[in-house]
């Protein structure tokens, strides 16, 4: 199963400012995974992003190596 991170940033936050921060966030959560994903990480994906009232949401996902093999073989066959 993926490891997951949902990044949650106010709207009054600068373009920049949200860049700046998620790539903050993303950089903690994965140093904190490094000795939980054997082998590393694969492939860090955005899989979702929502914009609410108040806020902007992007969710992110890593998958590892056997993830990657059954997804890419779900994919062949659609």
């Amino acid at each position: 199963m993926p490891e997951n991170l949902v990044v949650t940033l106010p709207k009054e936050m600068s373009l920049a400012e949200r860049i700046a921060e998620a790539s903050r966030q993303i950089k903690e959560w994965i140093k904190s995974l490094e000795d939980k994903v054997e082998g590393g990480a694969d492939r860090l994906q955005l899989v979702k992003s929502e914009q609410t009232k108040d806020s902007f949401k992007y969710y992110y996902s890593i998958y590892t190596r056997r993830e990657l093999s059954a997804s890419d073989v779900n994919a062949r066959k659609r």
